[in-house]
């Protein structure tokens, strides 16, 4: 079974509930695991690897898998176009401010990210200049930055690329063609839902009337501070096991005293936003062309 659709990202625009709500569909088949992240990490295993993955798809209409990292990645949209030319690709847009915080929050949770959010940022700004992710050295660069995250503060930060969306989107029209293109914004997602899915299962051609029963968000933050502290000193696969070793009494109580524990996460100060403005402005204005709406609310200034 071959995929007709993939939903290509960005990371943290609502990939994870968007597959979640697509699996609810019955004219749609995603796999269990969502990220397979084929055309990234495991391409060398071959399509026969890749559609295995859809190998239970059944009579579905529509065929398809999420992973985020595609959109922004070059060399992953070169692979699917040979091998896939007519698949069509979903993309969702969200204020890239917000997009690019969200991001490093998640790594920072995870313990990956060791730098504050600005640091982290420029960093990346500064990367901008000679790190590209296209061909076969962007595709080495990205198994690079896969193999040493999280070695010191050098490795490749994408808190950026993912949120120029001008950009992207005027890449993957030439590539694929504006039909096989659908973009939409998050925000109309979460003030119009039922409208906004009917509008994406048209452009996958399932029945557009069905509605969702379970609307949950899905990936939202988590707060992992003893997770970190666990890993730190016993060591990532002691911390990413042990739920499989203590008892069903030691599970409880610990749930219930991260039940009774309320932590803020760190918040977007102004002048991150104001920043992060000034890197995203021009792309903004692309994007405000392409899409033919008003992204002013964007600006924090």
């Amino acid at each position: 079974m071959s995929p007709n659709f993939l939903i290509v990202g960005p990371p943290k625009c609502a990939s994870t509930s968007l597959h979640f709500y697509f699996d609810q569909h019955p004219q749609i088949f995603v796999p269990a695991i969502k990220e397979t992240n084929f055309f990234t990490r495991d391409y060398e295993k071959g399509i026969p690897f890749y559609e295995k993955y859809f190998s239970n798809a059944g009579k579905a209409k529509a065929i398809g898998e999420a992973t985020p990292a595609y959109c922004f990645l070059p060399f992953a949209c070169d692979r699917i176009k040979f091998h896939y030319p007519d698949i069509k690709l979903i993309l969702c847009i969200r204020n890239p401010i917000e997009r690019a915080f969200s991001h490093w929050l998640m790594l920072w949770a995870r313990g990956t990210e060791r730098a504050g959010f600005r640091e982290a940022v420029e960093i990346n700004y500064k990367q901008l200049s000679f790190m590209d992710f296209a061909g076969n050295k962007g595709a080495e660069l990205w198994n690079e930055r896969t193999q040493n995250i999280n070695k010191g503060e050098k490795w490749p930060r994408i808190y950026l690329q993912p949120g120029m969306y001008g950009d992207m989107i005027k890449r993957l029209q030439a590539q694929f063609g504006q039909k096989q293109l659908y973009y939409y914004f998050m925000d109309d997602l979460k003030k119009d839902f039922d409208s906004t899915l009917k509008k994406i299962f048209a452009f996958i051609e399932v029945d557009n009337s069905f509605q969702i029963p379970e609307r949950r968000e899905k990936n939202v933050y988590k707060d992992r501070r003893l997770y970190k502290l666990v890993r730190k000193v016993f060591g990532k696969n002691f911390t990413n096991n042990i739920g499989k070793i203590i008892s069903p009494s030691a599970k409880n109580f610990f749930n219930q005293k991260k039940q009774n524990t309320v932590h803020v996460p760190p918040q977007l100060k102004l002048e991150d936003r104001q920043f992060l403005w000034h890197v995203f402005k021009h792309d903004i204005a692309a994007l405000e062309q392409i899409t033919k709406r008003d992204l002013s609310h964007w600006n924090p200034l």
